[in-house]
């Protein structure tokens, strides 16, 4: 497969805390590529996913995506630093083992606190830690010494700023039978604020050419129209960039381990191997694009998905391509009246790690 790294470059803010993940990524694409091309068009590639992954031949799906994840624009050689999940593994154990002699101190706290915030990993990091050269003990080892540096400074660290900014954006309630501003009655809408310079991204892997060139146009339409929350109110707009490559280097060697950089949905195989796992669970519920569709109610129904980072055994896995798409939602019905199905993007998006043996 082609792989690639897609950036994103902001133009407005995004709704919710966090950039896209990969469900709402592909549910954007899939409306994108049905408005550009046609239903039937969408159709048929949504039955080659369906085909991929019911196959007992290996047969390969049309293209594969990560969720979105932050990157900072460095200023020597330009060069971009880009930010990872943090592999999940045998964390309690490492942390029992670092942490000995500093059970229930305030130090021992600030430490596990340090480790908590840690949730992302720039390139080099994650890199280091998917070839087996960095653990979390090595992570508790620079919280504590960052610490210690920390307390001998009486101004304290100067800390580099995030690339983004969480804004709490105010709204007035409306009225929908009068169309009206209720008085006293507001919402508030948290925004992700990329700042100046700074970028999401996401690294897809694409069957062939052909394919790849009409999710370019179908990026292009989508850097016009916004993507997530509040589309039509010029929410979620960017600039597509593409790169040939992804941002990190999979061990050359075979691996036991993968970890997902996507949202992932347990199929058959990933739930039998769930007590091998390292591995959070997130509920989900998205809804129904009314722009384009009709349902009984906007609501898909809600599943439990896999975390990006999550660690999944695959040594024993009949094929290369993890997870499902389940169908959230039956009945719902586009502008012309046609009724179809709508399914959630669940697949894994694997990188091969050695930092489970």
């Amino acid at each position: 497969m082609i792989s690639i790294t897609v950036y994103l470059k902001p133009l407005s803010t995004f709704i919710g805390r966090v950039p896209p993940r990969s469900d709402t990524l592909f549910g954007a694409l899939c409306w994108g590529y049905r408005l550009l091309f046609s239903e039937v068009s969408l159709k048929d590639r949504l039955d080659e996913f369906e085909e991929a992954f019911n196959s007992e031949k290996e047969v390969v799906p049309p293209f594969l995506l990560s969720s979105c994840f932050l990157f900072i624009q460095g200023q020597k050689e330009q060069k971009r630093v880009h930010y990872l999940p943090r592999p999940f593994g045998r964390r309690m154990e490492v942390v029992d083992e670092s942490l000995r002699g500093l059970e229930g101190t305030l130090k021992g706290v600030r430490i596990l606190k340090g480790l908590k915030r840690k949730i992302n990993l720039s390139e080099e990091e994650f890199d280091a830690v998917i070839q087996g050269r960095k653990s979390d003990a090595d992570f508790i080892k620079e919280i504590r010494k960052e610490l210690e540096r920390r307390d001998k400074l009486s101004f304290g660290k100067v800390e580099q700023g995030s690339p983004a900014d969480i804004l709490e954006s105010p709204h007035n309630a409306i009225n929908r039978l009068s169309g009206a501003v209720q008085e006293g009655r507001f919402f508030y809408h948290q925004e992700l604020v990329i700042k100046p310079g700074n970028g999401i991204f996401f690294c897809l892997k694409c069957r062939d050419e052909d394919l790849l060139k009409d999710l370019k146009q179908v990026l292009y339409f989508l850097g016009d129209r916004g993507i997530g929350g509040e589309s039509s109110m010029g929410k979620g707009q960017f600039k597509p960039e593409f790169k040939e490559g992804l941002p990190f280097t999979e061990p050359s060697e075979p691996a036991n381990y993968a970890v997902t950089l996507s949202l992932t949905y347990p199929d058959a195989y990933i739930r039998s191997a769930l007590k091998e796992s390292y591995y959070e669970l997130e509920k989900r519920q998205g809804k129904v694009e009314s722009m384009y569709a009709r349902a009984p109610h906007i609501w898909k129904d809600s599943i439990l998905m896999l975390r990006e980072g999550s660690t999944i055994p695959i040594q024993n896995a009949k094929r290369k391509w993890l997870g499902a798409n389940p169908v959230v939602r039956e009945g719902v019905s586009d502008l012309s009246g046609h009724t179809f199905n709508v399914r959630q993007y669940g697949l894994a998006f694997l990188v091969k790690t050695k930092h489970i043996v």
